[in-house]
């Protein structure tokens, strides 16, 4: 079996060594450029000589694939760029860089799983992962994208009965929101799942108090309420279907399957498609609503920060949002076993993090009291503090050797200054930290 990785430039990286294999190893250009360019390639690669390409890094998964985001698409197979010479090739496979361990190390656990799932899919032995059953609640007779079933909301109400009903351990919840302020936009739409690999979003505009009611009613049960980023959500489902989380925070059974990620890893990336995709078999789901996104941007002419869920068809969101809470509720069951084996995690996610979310989410909806003329007082104060030290701190001899030498205004915001003064002219030492 014949295998090439592309590289975005020139490398002297042993990547057969890394990917376990031989392989051939081209770069989509032969310069030494700090940014790939695509006025740079100069790659000639006969791709149909290979079984299989690995494409390293995103300049190369950009530029031969449709996949744009290469953290969201590593370890997986990706479809070529289409109206391209090379767009009938099959056999795209997406890697990070394994070179950015070099100064990244904690990406390591991310690059052997890459390995583990490229290797799936090269040996042949990549299973299809088990259907999932995903259910739109309208009442909409728009047709049903392929692998969703339509139904209608009485038949949501029946939906709602069986999860009560059913002995499931917890019910995930989500909601797609017009805004990111419950106060200025429209509730779009609610997602529920109690099992894996299932789950229903429902129009919001056909939630009634019978819904509404029933949703309580689960939430009052003896279930775990799992939502991901819960506190976002609390503020639509307290506002705008009435939903009171009292009970359930106050029995231990309120949830935050992003907070559970991030006690076991506190580094970033907590968002939910991108642990799916790193705990999961659901892969880039919401890849036909981020096209959607990107081409409505540039056809009308605005910012993506500026785009809002509102604009998107209900049934490209629905798809979407049927996937999410199937998404939270699998990565609840793989996380919090682990963080309950733990007393000291099982004490800082019971004790502290929910509690303090839930004091965020309170004081956000309830808002700071303030009082604006002791606020301006303080303000003036710290005006005069601050202008005080300021003084001080130009006075010093450091400080005023340190602008000799630089021939400029020492400016204390900049960190590279300041290790300057404080190591190089004040003589401190590094306390390694």
């Amino acid at each position: 079996m014949k295998i090439a990785v592309i590289t975005p430039k020139p490398s002297k990286a042993n990547f057969s060594k890394m990917f376990g294999r031989t392989v051939d190893v081209h770069s989509l250009t032969s310069q030494n450029v700090k940014r790939v360019l695509v006025k740079h390639v100069d790659i000639e690669i006969d791709l149909d000589s290979y079984d299989w390409v690995i494409l390293i890094g995103s300049e190369p998964l950009k530029y031969f694939s449709k996949s744009t985001a290469i953290t969201d698409a590593t370890g997986t197979r990706v479809e070529a760029k289409p109206g391209k010479a090379w767009s009938h090739y099959e056999g795209f496979l997406a890697s990070i860089n394994p070179a950015a361990m070099h100064f990244k190390p904690e990406i390591k656990p991310v690059f052997e799983q890459t390995v583990g799932r490229l290797d799936a899919h090269i040996e042949g032995t990549f299973e299809e992962p088990d259907p999932c059953d995903y259910t739109i609640f309208c009442d909409d007779s728009t047709e049903a994208p392929e692998g969703l079933k339509l139904a209608s909301m009485t038949e949501f109400k029946m939906y709602l009965k069986s999860v009560l009903a059913s002995d499931s351990f917890a019910v995930s919840l989500d909601t797609e929101c017009g805004s990111l302020y419950s106060r200025r936009g429209e509730l779009l739409g609610l997602s529920i799942s109690h099992k894996e690999r299932q789950g229903i979003y429902a129009n919001a505009d056909y939630i009634d108090e019978e819904i509404c009611f029933l949703m309580q009613k689960i939430l009052d049960s003896d279930k775990q309420i799992v939502l991901h980023n819960t506190k976002f959500d609390l503020h639509w489902l307290t506002m705008h279907c009435d939903l009171d989380f009292q009970k359930a925070f106050d029995e231990g059974r309120m949830h935050d399957s992003m907070i559970l990620h991030y006690v076991l890893d506190e580094r970033k990336g907590h968002g939910l498609k991108a642990l799916c995709i790193k705990y999961t078999d659901m892969g880039n789901y919401d890849k036909a609503l981020d096209e959607f996104k990107k081409a409505y941007c540039k056809e009308h002419k605005i910012k993506q920060a500026d785009f809002t869920y509102d604009l998107i068809p209900f049934m490209t969101l629905a798809e979407y949002a049927a996937k999410d809470t199937d998404g939270t509720i699998r990565l609840f069951n793989k996380f919090y076993p682990i963080v309950m084996a733990n007393p000291r995690l099982k004490e800082l996610y019971e004790e502290l993090l929910i509690p303090g979310m839930r004091f965020l989410w309170r004081m956000e909806d309830r808002g700071v009291p303030v009082n604006m003329k002791r606020l301006k007082a303080a303000q003036q104060l710290l005006h005069e503090k601050i202008f005080e030290a300021e003084e001080q701190l130009y006075a010093d001899p450091n400080v005023i050797r340190y602008e000799q030498i630089e021939g400029k205004k020492f400016n204390p915001q900049s960190p590279i200054q300041m290790r300057v003064l404080l190591f190089d002219i004040a003589g401190y030492e590094p306390t390694g930290k």
